[in-house]
Parts: structure tokens; sequence; C-alpha cells
């Protein structure tokens, strides 16, 4: 499981308006960037400015449909990854270092003081 700094750095690192320019032709609107929506057929209703994107805030939101969120969220929806894979993809190419940890931490006799052999 990754954890949630490496989340945050990743989110922190990625410049949105790049990532999401990669896919959307956006036009600068004032501090955010306008563009048409590529998810749930905004892009054939002619949604010319409903979509923007906020760098200074690290998010998008679409007005002509539901599809908001950050750089992670706009690659997990667009490209059909899961967060693991979307994490990795922009880690990479913003140079964070992915950290895991375990999904549950760690055994709960250890949590608790058991030790192994002994019984109580």
């Amino acid at each position: 499981m990754i954890s949630a700094d490496t989340i945050e750095a990743v989110r922190a690192a990625t410049d949105i308006a790049a990532v999401i320019g990669e896919h959307v032709r956006l036009t600068p609107r004032g501090r955010s960037y306008v563009g048409r929506c590529p998810f749930n057929g905004c892009e054939e209703a002619g949604e010319v400015t409903g979509f923007h994107v906020n760098p200074e805030r690290g998010f998008y939101h679409c007005f002509g449909c539901p599809e908001a969120g950050s750089a992670i969220d706009f690659v997990m929806q667009h490209d059909r990854v899961t967060l693991g894979e979307a994490v990795h993809a922009l880690a990479a190419r913003a140079g964070v270092t992915v950290v895991t940890v375990p999904p549950y931490g760690p055994p709960a006799w250890r949590k608790f003081g058991r030790h192994s052999g002994s019984r109580p």
C-alpha cells in the first residue's frame, strides 16, 4: 500500500496543467485553464469551456459532468488505471520516491506485546 505522505508528495510535485494538457487542449483564462472535457460525453456535446484546470489549487472540474479531482484522479479516470498505477506513473514523472507501508500495520501480536512461543 502506498503511504499517504507519498500520495501527497506526488500531488504537490505534479503540474496538473501539464498532465492534463497532454490529453486536452487547454487555453489560459486568468489563473486557470479551460478546455473540452474528455469524459462522459461532454466532448461530443461540444462543451468548449466547461472543463477547468486550476494549477494553483491542484484540481480540475467539469461543469458539464460530475468529474473533478487532482492529477492522480485524472490519470486514474482518463487512463483507466488503479490508484497505485497512477501514483507510480506520476511519481516517476515528478522524481518522487514511492514509499509503501503494510496495509494493516504490524501484526496484532506485536502491538499487544505477545511473544512467540508464550501463552497467556
